[in-house]
């Protein structure tokens, strides 16, 4: 999934080096090495990445695996493993069914790759823009907002705190983790639509499921338990859902 290495939610910055092992940089691809950094470069539709010496990878999901013989393909000087065991362009190996696999690029530059069921590489598949949105949602979404921008309806169960529920366009692949830029970059309205107080902690409790996700938000002031409320962007920021591998 995002093959053409030109989704990247997150904002990544090319070349910025990753404070932590497996680090998610452009969507559904990691840099192994704590430290070390994925690069790029746009060439038309696509971008030609820079792996790290530690690599670059991504994680294939189990349930996208038939099992059987694969053919993995791609353009680019990296060397690449699946699972830990070298394979060349244009190389064959063989993956069980509804196991993850994991596909590392290394030292080089790595394009258009494609791992698929046969024996015979086929012309790289460029998806279209929406479908694969669609695909990465599974894994990670981020909501990026700006300056009162409103982001989600809620209720105030008190004078200082809401309770929400969001429906997810995409069902992921386990309930998501929720994650902010901060919790005083939001915060709720007044009965008279005017902002209430920032509030203290945005996920004061939460409970997700692949679909829905429920939280409570409080340390604002001046709301009315049972009145609806909408929740607010205060600054430039965001919300996270993620359900990574």
């Amino acid at each position: 999934i995002n093959a053409a290495c030109t989704i990247n939610q997150r904002g990544y910055v090319s070349g910025t080096p990753t404070t932590v092992a497996n680090q998610y940089t452009l969507d559904r691809w990691r840099v192994v090495t704590s430290g070390q950094n994925l690069s790029w470069a746009a060439s038309g539709a696509i971008n030609i990445m820079t792996a790290p010496a530690g690599g670059a990878e991504q994680v294939i999901e189990g349930c996208n695996i038939l099992g059987g013989t694969y053919v993995l393909n791609w353009l680019g000087t990296a060397t690449a493993k699946v699972n830990g065991v070298d394979v060349t362009k244009g190389g064959t190996f063989t993956l069980p069914a509804n196991a993850n696999a994991t596909l590392r690029f290394t030292g080089g530059t790595f394009s258009m790759p494609q791992l698929e069921l046969g024996t015979v590489p086929t012309t790289f598949e460029l998806r279209p823009i929406a479908a694969e949105f669609q695909m990465l949602w599974r894994y990670f979404r981020r909501v990026t907002l700006s300056g009162a921008q409103r982001f989600a309806s809620a209720a105030c169960i008190s004078a200082s705190q809401v309770e929400c529920a969001l429906h997810l366009p995409v069902p992921m692949r386990v309930p998501p983790s929720l994650g902010a830029q901060a919790s005083a970059n939001f915060n709720p309205t007044t009965a008279a639509g005017t902002s209430a107080g920032a509030f203290v902690n945005l996920f004061a409790g939460y409970s997700c499921t692949t679909q829905i996700v429920y939280f409570t938000a409080n340390g604002s002031s001046g709301l009315v338990a049972g009145n609806a409320t909408s929740i607010l962007a205060n600054a430039s920021t965001y919300f996270d859902f993620d359900a990574e591998l």
